[in-house]
């Protein structure tokens, strides 16, 4: 048994090393006209992180935006603080009963209104930063991709939010963010999906998504199925997100995640996230075991903070 740990240690610890060392990627040079880009956000009874989002959106310095709020029949002072914003502002018909996702039917709400070459989605809870989108175009362009997404960094206000900094690095090393994306082992973040135009319309569009609850997942295996370019954008800090502001929001909120992500995962993602665990767990039977534990809670404690203003106190609890 001590061998068998010892061996899934071992493929643990290679695999978050392989998966999760950072990577610097190269920035494409911008091109010589910025095309249209479209902000579409889903918002529903949102009052209390609206205003961040706004304040971010009036600082992006991208030449040819449109951002569009989508006011998902809220009941609290969301479409208000929208208007008053300046920015289009629509309400959201009531969404029809083959439509699983709220969120999907408010996005393909606002992509009826969108004129960019480029559609980025993007959620209430985000905040940007002011070049993000020239960043973000510029790949897109240079990829002739599809759809892209990016890694988040995770604002943090409350301790038990800076000590889950362990918590979310074992999520992205699942997925693989710096791995070309494949059917099985993909990741997508609906915080930020920017789609092509053409490509949306014609194939990836919210409607083609109305039964899936997890509409980044879905759109980002749909791409990969049709075969069209998609990928992770490596370029870190574009856009923060506070997702939860309570511990019981935090754990409903992945435990639902979670539920819908294992239909997109492969059927050896269990045994991996095992190994993971093994190669944190420190087992002392074997001297082996402490090199590799050390080796791997070095990797989290070094690289963390790419993620999110996590504390190294993690060290001590986890």
């Amino acid at each position: 048994m001590s061998l068998l740990f010892t061996l899934l240690a071992a493929g643990g610890a290679a695999s978050l090393f392989l998966r999760m060392w950072p990577r610097n990627p190269s920035r494409p040079a911008p091109p010589a006209e910025w095309p249209p880009v479209s902000i579409i956000v889903p918002a529903r009874n949102e009052e209390k992180v609206l205003p961040k989002l706004l304040a971010s959106l009036k600082q992006l310095t991208y030449p040819h935006l449109e951002i569009i709020i989508v006011d998902d029949r809220s009941t609290d002072k969301t479409g208000e603080l929208a208007r008053a914003s300046g920015f289009k502002t629509i309400l959201s018909a009531e969404r029809p009963a083959r439509w699983k996702g709220p969120k999907s039917w408010a996005c393909y709400t606002g992509a009826q209104e969108a004129r960019g070459r480029y559609l980025l989605f993007t959620d209430a809870d985000t905040t940007h930063q002011p070049q993000s989108v020239q960043v973000a175009v510029s790949h897109a362009l240079a990829k002739n991709l599809a759809l892209l997404t990016t890694l988040p960094y995770h604002r943090c206000e409350t301790l038990w939010e800076r000590l889950m900094g362990p918590f979310h690095f074992l999520l992205l090393a699942s997925t693989a963010p710096y791995s070309k994306p494949s059917p099985g082992r993909v990741y997508a973040n609906g915080q930020y999906l920017m789609f092509e135009r053409e490509y949306y319309l014609g194939h990836g569009g919210h409607h083609h998504l109305t039964e899936h609850i997890n509409d980044d997942l879905a759109a980002a295996n749909l791409c990969l199925r049709l075969g069209r370019p998609y990928e992770v954008l490596h370029e870190r800090g574009l856009y923060q997100v506070r997702m939860y502001d309570s511990l019981p929001a935090f754990v409903a909120g992945w435990a639902r995640n979670f539920r819908f992500g294992f239909q997109y995962s492969s059927p050896f993602a269990g045994l991996t996230m095992t190994a993971y665990f093994c190669a944190l767990g420190f087992g002392a039977q074997w001297p082996l075991n402490l090199l590799i534990g050390a080796a791997s809670w070095l990797l989290i404690a070094s690289t963390q903070r790419i993620y999110g203003n996590f504390s190294l106190a993690m060290l001590l609890l986890w």
